[in-house]
């Protein structure tokens, strides 16, 4: 998000931003003292701690200049591994992870120069997925479609799609048919892909209703498979992991 500020809109653009360079600084202040961020951001540590604890802001030039150096301190695929546990069966779990929202701010500033003013809706599919999905099209300042495994009633049309999960069930992913229209450009944004195959089948819901998707961002991706389903496609994550579960 370099040179952010510049290409604010608006004052809650602005402030947006300063709340993820707030976010930055509590993220680190868990492995950094307030002096050692002192001499890191050349800031007091007394502002510092009045930043953290959110009774001041930092100016737009302040918080620029302080993005730029958190961003180089900080290593968000660690800051998102450290939200993950693993169990004896090599299951994983990520409910850490996307309860955090200062971390899922972080991870999704990781990936908002790349799609801003590239993107007109943001898609997800229910439900885990949903909390850094709402962070992204916060921050890209679009609309948020949830795709759910149910007909909502009061809606009239949908767009629909069925693919065959790993374990031979049957599922079904509906979006209200007003919510994208032809030429939009969608980005999906999930938590995690595994086999590809709920993405691949958004993709296809997408095309169907005339519309574009520009990517794919997810927090983590899960061995090889989905390579081979999502071939073609512009996929962005932050921390791959070997195996899993």
């Amino acid at each position: 998000m370099r040179g952010a500020l510049r290409q604010a809109k608006s004052m809650y653009d602005k402030v947006m931003f300063k709340l993820l360079v707030i976010d930055l600084l509590k993220l680190l202040k868990s492995n950094y003292s307030l002096y050692e961020l002192s001499r890191m951001i050349d800031e007091p540590p007394s502002v510092i701690s009045r930043y953290v604890n959110g009774r001041i802001l930092p100016s737009d030039d302040k918080a620029e200049a302080m993005y730029r150096r958190l961003r180089e301190i900080a290593d968000i695929p660690e800051l998102v591994r450290m939200k993950l546990t693993i169990d004896k069966n090599g299951f994983l779990n990520n409910q850490s992870l996307i309860g955090d929202i200062s971390v899922l701010r972080v991870a999704a500033s990781a990936f908002v120069d790349k799609y801003r003013g590239r993107v007109d809706k943001v898609l997800s599919p229910a439900t885990d997925g949903v909390p850094f999905a709402t962070i992204m099209a916060e921050l890209l300042n679009v609309p948020l479609v949830i795709a759910k495994t149910r007909r909502e009633v009061g809606v009239k049309k949908f767009l629909e799609i069925s693919f065959t999960t790993e374990d031979g069930a049957v599922m079904t992913y509906y979006v209200d048919r007003s919510l994208i229209r032809s030429r939009d450009r969608i980005l999906i944004v999930d938590d995690v892909i595994r086999t590809g195959r709920t993405h691949r089948s958004l993709i296809e819901m997408v095309r169907r209703a005339g519309a574009t998707v520009v990517g794919i961002v997810v927090l983590i991706v899960i061995g090889d498979r989905w390579k081979k389903e999502l071939k073609g496609e512009n996929i962005d994550y932050i921390l791959p992991i070997v195996g899993g579960g």
